[in-house]
């Protein structure tokens, strides 16, 4: 009772100055993104707010049997940059945004940036297939399977992606290899994976490698310099090749 009285007299703090800020905008839009989270490779949430001041939020929260959340509201702008989501409870998260070139920032219930390592995952983008798409595209190098570290060398994987024309192609170990690979939603759903025929004495990483990323569906989670492909039983961490 205590947290919830005094998370309530920040917000009421925090937005005590609106009436006094100059012109208020409404940062209209459908802002979308995947945030962390504890139990599951990630949710999905998209956050679409109206011209009257209302809002609708979907969670889906990926590789669980459960139906996506939907909840609407009223949101408030204080300073043409800050979006607050009354219709939640005052020490509740998700509900306070900083608008950032069509970007929302998501904050923690005092306000702050959210610190961490995933730091950019609260960011919520208006253009966010885009966006990742443009995240994937370009080279990328194995790192690890499964957590177990792949020996940086010459002879290292690699792959590139070029995902608007639903292509890769990249080195197996040995081979040179390419196929087809599709963004759908949160998840790079590859096809059939071909190769070049060099005989080469240690083919184990390459077979290895070319058995995950053929017909094989994957949920990724991307930064500027890594990537990571997911199921439920297997992980495939990349690094951004310079």
């Amino acid at each position: 009772m205590k947290i919830s009285k005094l998370n309530g007299l920040f917000l009421l703090a925090f937005f005590a100055q609106a009436c006094s800020s100059g012109k208020i905008i409404t940062p209209t839009g459908e802002y979308s993104g995947v945030i962390p989270c504890a139990d599951c490779p990630g949710i999905d949430y998209t956050l679409k707010l109206h011209e009257d001041y209302t809002y609708a939020e979907s969670l889906n929260y990926q590789e669980r049997d459960s139906p996506t959340l939907n909840n609407t509201g009223t949101y408030k702008v204080k300073n043409d940059t800050l979006i607050y989501l009354k219709s939640k409870p005052d020490n509740s998260g998700m509900q306070l945004f900083r608008l950032k070139n069509d970007q929302l920032v998501m904050l923690d219930i005092y306000g702050k940036p959210i610190q961490s390592s995933f730091a950019d995952a609260y960011i919520l983008r208006k253009d966010y297939q885009n966006w990742v798409t443009e995240q994937i595209n370009g080279q990328w190098k194995l790192q690890s399977i499964n957590q177990k570290e792949i020996e940086a060398g010459a002879s290292s994987p690699n792959i590139e992606f070029m995902l608007k024309d639903k292509n890769f192609r990249g080195f197996a170990g040995c081979n040179r290899i390419n196929g087809k690979v599709e963004q759908v939603d949160n998840t790079l759903q590859f096809g059939m994976a071909m190769s070049t025929k060099m005989a080469c004495p240690q083919l184990k990483l390459e077979s290895q490698f070319l058995r995950l990323i053929t017909n094989r569906s994957w949920t990724f989670s991307v930064t500027k310099d890594q990537l990571q492909l997911s199921d439920a039983k297997e992980t495939i961490t990349f690094i951004r090749a310079n």
